[in-house]
């Protein structure tokens, strides 16, 4: 509150902002405590929004493929099982998501938004997702192509998984091919290395060595090694070893 008085009449006191160091100052925390929160919120609905399993709901953040996913280019991690491909996948999805939280200034306000979509999807799933459009009049299997091809980060989980089926992988080509041709972020996890999937897509649209290139140039690789994480969760067999 603010004291004011005029000559001849009763001092009266009106609420107004201080504009004294420590209120400035306090005013100033204040707003970037309430940025801060609506921050997380816009955050934690572009997450729930991208399909990510619980499961990875509480993975720390990684930043470091930002500048790549950034430059609508593919991360490929690669490994055997239970090497925390999925796991590293969603870590640089949450760095990403974070990342492209913003607040902008609007006139004396803010308004605080993720400018950026990911979605998840499970490559052995493919198939069941569009099984599931047929008959419906709300989305159609273009409809649900669209989406895993449009959208700004797509983390494409276990990609090779069901590619002996011809339709799967006919699917799974269409998807890669389509966001490389359209320079969309991609995730990519897979027990494959980028030449072993090539081989497994083999005789699909491109050749062989046009699609190891692409892939290639495409992808910045990252390979997972050591111990398998679940059996080190799982604590050691119980009984007689084979």
């Amino acid at each position: 509150m603010v004291r004011h008085q005029l000559p001849g009449f009763r001092p009266i006191l009106v609420h107004g902002q201080c504009d004294c160091p420590q209120a400035v100052a306090e005013a100033e925390a204040e707003r970037r405590k309430a940025e801060q929160e609506a921050r997380a919120e816009k955050f934690r609905a572009a997450w729930r929004a991208s399909g990510i399993p619980a499961a990875f709901s509480h993975v720390e953040a990684d930043f470091s493929m930002v500048p790549v996913l950034d430059a609508n280019r593919a991360v490929y991690l690669t490994g055997k099982t239970g090497r925390g491909k999925s796991w590293r996948a969603a870590q640089y999805v949450k760095g990403y998501l974070i990342r492209h939280t913003v607040t902008k200034r609007v006139g004396p306000g803010s308004m605080t938004f993720c400018d950026r979509q990911a979605r998840f999807l499970a490559a052995d799933a493919v198939q069941s997702l569009i099984r599931s459009t047929y008959g419906r009049w709300s989305q159609s299997e273009e409809d649900l192509f669209r989406q895993w091809t449009e959208v700004d980060l797509l983390l494409f989980d276990d990609v090779g998984k069901g590619v002996s089926d011809e339709r799967n992988a006919e699917t799974t080509f269409r998807i890669l091919r389509t966001r490389m041709d359209n320079e969309k972020a991609t995730v990519i996890t897979s027990q494959y290395t980028t030449a072993d999937l090539a081989d497994a897509l083999r005789g699909r649209d491109e050749t062989l060595d046009a699609i190891r290139s692409r892939l290639r140039g495409w992808c910045e690789g990252v390979v997972l090694d050591g111990p398998d994480r679940r059996l080190e969760r799982s604590g050691p067999a119980q009984g007689p070893q084979s």
